[in-house]
């Protein structure tokens, strides 16, 4: 046995009272006492005991006894802000294992599937099926069967916690046994239905993307057309004509017009110089004759 109470935190085989967690108590509680350190008792290991809530017990295919009083109580932070009261008063009930006993799943009456609070199925375990009724796990089931007006409801197998709080996790229907036929036999031609719709919306997709693609084919080549003469002429088509005397440089010269121009209206478009010198040296470059300095 260890001489020093930090050596008993997490000791395999000795705890005492003051090192027990939030969701762990001694059962019983008249177990005998090992010994004594700092008038402190010393108490096995193995009387210690995980507690848990009624909704943690049911996901392990427990159920707590009815009549059953809370073994401890603890405090929730967030039932207590729910609530509005002090975050340090004792909120939550905690149950031993020893207060549980097997969870007996319902009987399905009447083709409707026996649901919880929530309208949904608590199937933690494949033991909590419900009497008459089977899982099953085919997409977009709950569409079918609402077409065909048969009952069904989505099965929860565990929780996933995100964003701070905890959300059900999802997984198949429960159905009624005597409809499990018809819905397989529905769903399948529904599936086959939907896969031929998203084949022939492909289809048109792409026969949409090839007429825009021929369009914009006919229409390049109509431009092509109408403005080849007009804007490609090479120096090759021009100077046969020029028989007479005149050199290259000069047809050079006169068929640069085009670009003069071009380079003329790109200087007017940019945004003009704040600088005052650079201003006055425009204005005078545009002038046709010189200003006399007076």
């Amino acid at each position: 046995m260890p001489t020093s109470i930090g050596a008993f935190k997490s000791h395999p085989l000795f705890v005492l009272r003051r090192h027990l967690l939030k969701y762990e108590a001694i059962y019983p509680q008249d177990v005998p006492t090992l010994g004594y350190i700092r008038s402190e008792e010393v108490l096995p290991r193995s009387a210690v005991h995980c507690l848990h809530t009624k909704e943690k017990w049911l996901q392990s295919a427990l159920s707590v006894r009815d009549g059953e009083q809370p073994y401890k109580m603890v405090a929730s932070y967030l039932l207590n802000k729910k609530l509005q009261r002090n975050s340090d008063t004792p909120s939550l009930a905690l149950f031993g294992e020893w207060q549980c006993d097997p969870y007996q799943p319902p009987i399905a009456k009447d083709g409707k599937v026996p649901r919880n609070d929530f309208g949904n199925v608590d199937l933690y375990q494949p033991s909590m099926l419900p009497i008459g009724c089977v899982h099953m796990r085919l997409p977009n089931l709950n569409a079918v069967a609402k077409k065909l007006n048969i009952d069904i409801a989505s099965a929860v197998v565990g929780f996933d916690t995100h964003h701070g709080f905890p959300h059900p996790t999802l997984d198949g229907y429960v159905v009624c046994s005597e409809f499990e036929n018809v819905l397989t036999e529905a769903w399948e031609e529904e599936e086959a239905l939907a896969a031929e719709r998203a084949y022939n919306k492909l289809q048109e997709r792409v026969l949409k993307h090839w007429k825009l693609l021929f369009r914009g084919i006919v229409s390049l080549d109509r431009l092509r057309t109408r403005y080849k003469e007009e804007d490609t002429v090479s120096l090759d088509q021009v100077l046969p004509a020029s028989k007479e005397g005149s050199s290259k440089s000069d047809i050079t010269e006169s068929s640069a017009w085009q670009t003069k121009r071009l380079k003329d209206e790109k200087d007017k478009q940019k945004p003009k110089s704040r600088t005052r010198a650079v201003r006055k040296k425009r204005e005078k470059e545009a002038l046709p004759f010189e200003v006399e300095t007076i």
